[in-house]
């Protein structure tokens, strides 16, 4: 895949997670499938799927004990196993299937399964009264993008004996202030993504010069948890 390519798919959103699938964290993973299963979020409609999804997303950020992501696996498989066994064959009672599925083997899996739980989420928008491929494969592959950035263009964190910071895709080293980074702590602790703009200037300020990291902080979109840039910038990358 080249560099276009994974800027401009719209339709190939497993080949996009193919092409980084062995250079994503645990969390990356994880916080990926949570977010393409969140595109079916009104369609999975008993509660414990969702209190599931919720709580994989908690963890991945080490903000729940690992004893009540395993009960959440456990509650995600048992929806899904009673959706198997109703009688309701309808289209919506199919996407509400796969929907549970998908969640069922993102957290059993904990995140190491998400190619196939993002395969139940591309079945999923192929059923149903109203088929929705083409949108939800369109968003599943924004998602990639806000979750996993540009491959193209890594970033890293600086080591302490060079000063700590980040290390920007030209190699110049960005020293971070303190309030850059508590900035950025608290967006991700609270997902106020609406501050994002505010913790561009921030980081600006320091001497950051990069326009892609830059401009995906002040664009005016759909951030979720996971979001790159300021992943970079809270050093969770």
């Amino acid at each position: 895949m080249t560099e276009h390519e994974w800027l401009a798919a719209t339709t190939k959103p497993m080949a996009m997670f193919r092409f980084v699938r062995a250079r994503l964290h645990r969390r990356t993973k994880l916080l990926l499938g949570c977010a393409c299963c969140r595109l079916f979020w009104d369609d999975l409609d008993d509660s414990r799927s969702q209190f599931a999804l919720e709580t994989a997303e908690r963890f991945a950020d080490r903000q729940c004990e690992e004893e009540l992501f395993a009960e959440a696996s456990r509650l995600a498989w048992e929806v899904h196993t009673e959706n198997e066994d109703r009688i309701d064959q309808s289209p919506s009672g199919r996407v509400s299937l796969l929907a549970s599925g998908a969640v069922a083997t993102l957290l059993l899996g904990s995140g190491h399964s998400v190619g196939s739980a993002l395969a139940w989420v591309q079945s999923a928008a192929g059923t149903g009264p109203h088929p929705r491929r083409t949108e939800v494969r369109r968003r599943m592959c924004e998602l990639i993008r806000e979750i996993v950035g540009n491959p193209f263009r890594p970033w890293a964190q600086a080591a302490e004996f060079a000063g700590g910071g980040l290390v920007q895709p030209d190699g110049c080293i960005v020293a971070l202030g303190e309030s850059a980074r508590s900035l950025a702590q608290a967006i991700k602790i609270e997902q106020a993504f609406e501050r994002l703009p505010i913790l561009a200037d921030a980081v600006e300020e320091c001497g950051l010069t990069d326009p892609e990291i830059l401009l995906h902080l002040r664009q005016d979109s759909a951030h979720v948890r996971g979001c790159w840039a300021l992943d970079c910038v809270a050093g969770a990358r």
